[in-house]
């Protein structure tokens, strides 16, 4: 075995001392408690305020605007609910209130999957997230609205 010598010149401590620290860490104290992950529990503006911290530490933050443009769309989904549930209720003396029922949840069901589909396609910036969690929006309205123009003939 060899024995090695240092000097100060060559000591770690002299390295990291003469090197500028300054930028590196760009944290305030108050966004290390912040829960990043959980955007359950935060309003929209909150959410803008992590994303912003998110942007300045470099990381990925599509997650986040996804869940800004779930929430923006979030009254769109009661609304075409109610559509796909009121189109089947209105015609329920030709159908039967077993057989509304049951397609009215089949229908919403499937609307949920396609958002969840394209919320997860948002979430991993595939896109605009304003604009993929629009697109399953849309498409539903057009079918819970003929669902219900077809029911009041």
């Amino acid at each position: 075995a060899r024995d090695f010598c240092l000097t100060n010149a060559d000591s770690l401590y002299e390295y990291t001392a003469q090197k500028d620290m300054s930028g590196l860490i760009n944290i305030k104290p108050k966004e290390i408690l912040i829960d990043r992950e959980n955007t359950n529990i935060y309003s929209i503006n909150e959410i803008r305020k992590i994303i912003s911290s998110i942007k300045r530490s470099g990381y990925d933050y599509k997650k986040h605007t996804a869940e800004i443009s779930y929430r923006f769309y979030y009254v769109f989904i009661n609304l075409i609910i109610i559509l796909i549930g009121a189109s089947f209720v209105i015609n329920i003396k030709n159908t039967g209130i077993a057989f509304g029922l049951s397609l009215s949840i089949l229908i919403s069901f499937i609307y949920w999957g396609f958002l969840q589909g394209f919320r997860s396609a948002a979430e991993s910036g595939s896109g605009n997230a304003f604009i993929l969690l629009l697109i399953p929006n849309l498409l539903f309205l057009g079918v819970s609205s003929f669902l219900f123009v077809m029911a009041r003939k």
